[in-house]
């Protein structure tokens, strides 16, 4: 899954959230619905000054930066 170990594994289920925190800036995930065929739909709320894109299209724009995969 990652080249290097998760620093945090979490279980939710649908209608639970999470909040992520990082210089003031709040991101909360909510997980909406899971479906065992089409996966997890999630939804993001995030401070317009916050980049949220899925990790594949964010690494095409940003070939420099160094992300996990």
């Amino acid at each position: 899954m990652y080249g290097k170990k998760p620093n945090l594994i979490l279980g939710r289920q649908a209608g639970q959230s999470l909040v992520i925190g990082c210089k003031g800036e709040l991101v909360t995930v909510k997980i909406l619905e899971v479906d065992p065929i089409e996966g997890a739909k999630i939804g993001i709320r995030a401070d317009k000054s916050v980049t949220v894109d899925r990790l594949e299209r964010f690494v095409n724009r940003n070939p420099n930066v160094d992300v996990e995969t």
